[in-house]
């Protein structure tokens, strides 16, 4: 019995060998199915079969969706895969002529232009531009130096993080993107649509170059015969961009949002850093409250908030416990006759809606009104005093101090506060006058 049990599987083993021999499995492994006289290529994951053939497609899918996706509890820099696909077709030979993008490339060179170069390779090898031959002589080239593609790739990943904290590349760019902009314009830029365009376009650029070498190292190993070497490659290509991703993304504060907010483009969390101060601008007439608002521990110093100056008072507001909060009151010897007390605001969820209080366009008192000017009643308006209090007839009003006074316009007599109706009378010549005309003369001159 023991003999039998010995037996059969050396039995499989041959028959095996034997339906085995006429099959080409290239680099898969060909086994035969139980119990039956067919065989099949068992194919390592990144060929298909049946007779395990390259498919390329499957482990560039894998690459564009680790760095499409590189950690899964964050926002992603792609909205899709196609996107990804379609953005790294631009990026081979393009390169943005700011200022910060200079730097940046001028600092760190040499891995840059390696990647860039393969890059470029790989997208002519693609499009059948160049031979396979030549493809893999030139990316072999890449690393006669002695530096391996192990060492390239860890090379740009620390090129990526930088000592940590506030010293990556994206806080490098950052900085750049600031200062050039202020120099050039003077005006705030964090956090505009400029801001966020900028940096979006090069963190896409830096992972889509850091992507675009991998899978063009990963096809060199596939064309070379040395497909074992791609899983290593995989893993660590998937470790750096997680690790380069939640550095980015870690001291980032949330969207800084308010309505009427113009500098409202940090929405991601790669758009900001701890520490980094954001100078607040609203639009139209609003005003900011505050001028200037930090991130640090992932949240904004305060809610940011857009008001109306307040017609004839002021607005005022603070920050108490994560809301923001802001009074409107009328300057003395001002009130509103339909809102007669102070105006107030809060906001404890962004994005804050403006605030526009109501106008203080009533006067109280009579010093805020014009020089010849009079307020009206307890919540009246300014009225010149001369329509207020008018004078009598035949005299002239003038006003001055909040009050007028009255005088009699020549030859009228009287009091001018109900009325001038009395002239003095005058002598005349009448030598020369008959006497009929002198009795008019002086019925005249009586009134």
């Amino acid at each position: 019995m023991a003999t039998v049990k010995t037996f059969l599987p050396i039995l499989y083993l041959l028959l095996n060998s034997s339906f085995c021999s006429d099959v080409n499995c290239k680099d898969g492994e060909c086994k035969s199915i139980k119990d039956t006289t067919q065989v099949f290529c068992e194919c390592h994951k990144i060929y298909r079969s049946p007779a395990c053939i390259i498919d390329y497609p499957t482990l560039e899918s894998k690459i564009n969706g680790i760095i499409y996706k590189p950690v899964s509890d964050l926002t992603t820099i792609y909205f899709s895969v196609k996107e990804l696909k379609d953005y790294t077709q631009e990026i081979v030979g393009s390169v943005r002529d700011d200022i910060q993008w200079t730097q940046i490339f001028v600092k760190y060179n040499n891995v840059i232009q390696k990647f860039r170069n393969i890059s470029t390779l790989h997208s002519q090898l693609k499009n059948g531009t160049i031979t396979q031959s030549h493809y893999v002589s030139e990316i072999g080239a890449q690393f006669t130096d002695g530096n391996s593609s192990q060492f390239n790739l860890t090379d740009f990943h620390n090129m990526m993080i930088g000592t940590g904290d506030k010293h990556n590349i994206l806080d490098t760019f950052r900085q750049s993107l600031v200062q050039d902009s202020q120099r050039q314009s003077g005006e705030p830029v964090e956090c505009t649509k400029y801001y966020s365009d900028q940096i979006d376009y090069f963190l896409r650029y830096m992972f889509a170059l850091e992507k675009e070498a991998v899978l063009a190292w990963s096809k060199y190993l596939l064309i070379t015969g040395k497909s074992e070497n791609i899983d290593f490659v995989e893993r660590t290509f998937k470790d750096y961009v997680s690790q380069q991703w939640r550095l980015f993304n870690k001291n980032g504060c949330s969207p800084l949002k308010a309505v009427d907010l113009q500098n409202d483009h940090c929405v991601k969390l790669y758009h900001t850093t701890a520490q980094q101060q954001v100078k607040i601008k609203c639009g139209g007439l609003f005003k900011p409250f505050p001028d200037i608002v930090g991130c640090s521990g992932g949240q904004w110093s305060a809610l940011p908030v857009c008001y109306a100056e307040q017609v004839n008072g002021q607005v005022e507001c603070k920050s108490e416990g994560g809301v923001t909060v802001c009074k409107a009151s009328c300057s003395p010897g001002w009130g509103s006759a339909t809102h007669p007390l102070p105006s107030e605001y809060k906001c404890s969820q962004p994005p804050c809606p403006s605030f526009s209080p109501h106008k203080c366009n009533n006067c109280t008192q009579n010093n805020v009104c014009k020089d010849h000017e009079v307020c009206t009643g307890d919540f009246g308006t300014c009225l010149d005093t001369c329509l207020i209090k008018p004078c009598g007839v035949n005299a002239k009003c003038s006003s001055s101090n909040h009050d007028r006074s009255c005088t009699c316009v020549s030859p009228w007599k009287g009091d001018p506060d109900k009325g001038c109706r009395s002239q003095d009378l005058q002598w005349v010549q009448t030598g020369d006058v008959p006497s009929s005309m002198q009795t008019l003369l002086l019925h005249i001159y009586a009134h």
